[in-house]
Formats: structure tokens, C-alpha cells, sequence
């Protein structure tokens, strides 16, 4: 997909502890370590990977954006496999969302 959105999946549930955190799944609570929390959080609005990477690299700006890169890709590969997060086309936001303005500009 050209512009995918990544979004937490609907009905999940999340609890923060220190900087880790627990998706809270009908079969299974899934630990996230700070980076997978901090990703997590940034797709509680539909966004892009672009969008993500930015996020993580103002949050981590002394690494480099290769690896960023590739961590994130290894923790989307992993949000997906273990059903936390839809990929999707056009973002399920509310019409009123920044996210939502945003696509229908494209």
C-alpha cells in the first residue's frame, strides 16, 4: 500500500507501567519494552510509518535513522502478527481528526 496507516486495533487495552506497557488482548497480555510502548502509543491515531519514524527520532535523535528504521519495521512486522494493530488504506479517525483532514488532502 502506498500511503498505509497503522493503527492500534479497536477494544484493546493498555496499561502503563514505569515506561513499559500491556496490551491487554481477549487471549493474551502482550509486554511491550520502552521503544514497542512509545511506538504503540504513537499509533493510538491512525499515521503513517513516515510519521512513526519522525515520532521515534525526535524522541531518540542520537540514533541513527537506518536502525530506527529497521526497529521499527521489526516492531510493526510484530504488532501485525500478534493482531495489536490494522493496517489500513484510509485512517478510521473521526472526520474532525488531524489524521483524517490529512488523508483527505491526498
Amino acid at each position: 500500500m502506498r500511503h498505509a496507516f497503522y493503527q492500534q486495533r479497536p477494544g484493546l487495552d493498555t496499561r502503563l507501567v514505569d515506561e513499559d506497557a500491556y496490551v491487554i488482548t481477549p487471549v493474551t497480555i502482550q509486554h511491550l519494552n520502552a521503544t514497542g510502548a512509545m511506538v504503540w502509543l504513537l499509533l493510538e491515531e491512525p499515521a503513517t510509518r513516515r510519521e512513526v519514524l519522525a515520532g521515534m527520532r525526535e524522541i531518540y535523535a542520537d540514533v541513527a535513522w537506518q536502525r530506527l528504521s529497521a526497529d521499527l519495521g521489526k516492531l510493526l512486522a510484530a504488532f501485525q502478527k500478534t493482531g495489536l494493530i490494522d493496517i489500513v488504506k484510509t485512517p478510521k479517525a473521526s472526520p474532525a481528526s488531524p489524521v483524517a483532514k490529512r488523508a483527505r488532502r491526498r
